[in-house]
């Protein structure tokens, strides 16, 4: 299968790549924000604090993916709930339910259905189901996201992302001028800024005017990228030494800032990449079409390949660098995530869920 087939294959090499940086953003101090830990702020603080913000554009991305793919398909509201809407609140309750019963050890004793579903109502069962929340909200307003992306033609498009980068500055207005006492008004608010209608609509846009893209626009993105990490590796630093802020839930304020031109980036770079090899690495687009195919279902199990695979960071870090111990780790527990979803695949039940 190449790009020229009927799957793309650059969407199934970015959704493994998102699906690493998703694993990876769940490793806390001991990876993704390593630099917390460490007391010298000097070049590998600042390293570090880029990859963080890097690894931060695998969701964007997902979106983006989706976004390419579903927007231009052609569907009733009844094949959307039927097919979609209702497959992935399934999914959502089993999975929720596993992750229960994982926590749980597998207590068959402890069985508190009511706060099973107080937790599935008002939080989530695992750290990375937030994105089922908002990937079903997504899918109720894909019909108007439909109609919206239909009407726009290629200025509303670049208006819109305007729009969405003028209102990420005001939080680096708001930092500079009162250093975090005061924010702007929350009245001041932009429905089409929130992730899961942005960036599926960029990715729609993006790839359907890709053809227009050259090397001298893809030049110009690769600056703009690199210019808009050191802004938000700089931001982000600033801000954490003037408030002594370390912890994970709060020092990702400026994370989102401009990480949507890195995403754009690695979006087009990948779909570029691709484009040469076409059709002369076949064997390796089967592989990158597997593997690709296998991350919604890794998404799922990824805090169980995590949890289980643990202990290995804590052997490997006596030998190697955190962070690369971390990334070992990872790749292992992604390997773990691999073999359990290619078995589940083989379940007809569960196949057609994943």
């Amino acid at each position: 299968m190449t790009n020229s087939g009927r799957r793309k294959i650059y969407f199934d090499f970015l959704r493994i790549i998102s699906i690493l940086l998703v694993m990876f953003n769940h490793t806390g101090n001991r990876g993704f924000i390593r630099f917390t830990d460490l007391e010298y702020r000097g070049g590998s603080y600042y390293l570090l604090i880029a990859c963080s913000i890097i690894i931060s554009i695998a969701v964007p991305v997902f979106f983006m993916i989706s976004g390419a793919l579903l927007i231009p398909k052609v569907e009733s509201l009844k094949t959307l709930y039927k097919k979609r809407i209702l497959k992935y609140t399934v999914i959502l309750l089993v999975f929720s339910f596993v992750s229960w019963r994982y926590y749980s050890d597998w207590d068959m004793h402890a069985f508190d259905w009511l706060y099973f579903f107080r937790q599935l109502w008002s939080a989530n069962w695992a750290t990375s189901y937030w994105f089922l929340y908002s990937y079903i909200s997504y899918l109720v307003l894909l019909p108007l996201i439909r109609m919206f992306a239909k009407a726009l033609t290629d200025d509303g498009f670049k208006y819109l992302i305007v729009i969405y980068l003028s209102v990420q500055t005001l939080h680096v207005i708001d930092w500079i001028v009162w250093r975090g006492v005061v924010s702007y008004n929350s009245s001041l608010c932009f429905f089409i800024i929130e992730n899961n209608f942005f960036y599926p609509l960029l990715g729609f846009y993006i790839d359907s005017r890709s053809d227009k893209v050259n090397r001298k626009s893809m030049t110009a993105l690769a600056i703009s990228a690199i210019i808009s990490l050191m802004i938000m590796t700089m931001l982000t630093s600033w801000r954490c030494i003037e408030l002594d802020i370390w912890e994970e839930s709060r020092l990702q304020y400026f994370y989102g800032t401009f990480n949507s031109i890195i995403a754009v980036f690695v979006f087009l770079a990948t779909k570029a990449f691709f484009s040469i090899v076409g059709n002369r690495w076949e064997t390796f687009n089967r592989f990158v079409a597997y593997f690709g195919s296998l991350s919604f279902g890794i998404m799922l199990i990824e805090h169980i390949c995590r949890r289980t695979t643990t202990q290995l960071y804590d052997f490997l870090v006596c030998s190697f660098p955190p962070f690369l111990s971390c990334w070992m780790w990872i790749l292992s527990a992604y390997l773990m995530g691999v073999a359990i979803v290619s078995v589940m695949k083989i379940i007809p039940c569960v196949k057609k869920l994943i």
